[in-house]
C-alpha cells in the first residue's frame, strides 16, 4: 500500500488550499480604504483602549 494514510488531526481543507484562498483574498477590500491599513488601525485602537483600562485600574487601586 503506497497510498498515504489520512491524518486524523487534520480538519477542513488541506493547508495548501487554505493558503491559496488567503492569497486570492488579499486586496479584495483594499478599495474601501485606499492607502490605509485598517487592521493596523484597529490594533492600535485596541492597544490604546487597553492602556486606558490599565491606567484606570491603577488609579482605582491607588485610591483604595
Amino acid at each position: 500500500m503506497d497510498g498515504e494514510r489520512p491524518n486524523a488531526q487534520q480538519v477542513g481543507p488541506p493547508v495548501d488550499l487554505q493558503r491559496e484562498a488567503a492569497i486570492r483574498s488579499y486586496g479584495m477590500l483594499a478599495g474601501l480604504a485606499p492607502g490605509r491599513c485598517l487592521s493596523d488601525e484597529l490594533i492600535a485602537e485596541r492597544r490604546q483602549d487597553a492602556r486606558h483600562e490599565n491606567a484606570a485600574e491603577d488609579s482605582a487601586a491607588h485610591a483604595v
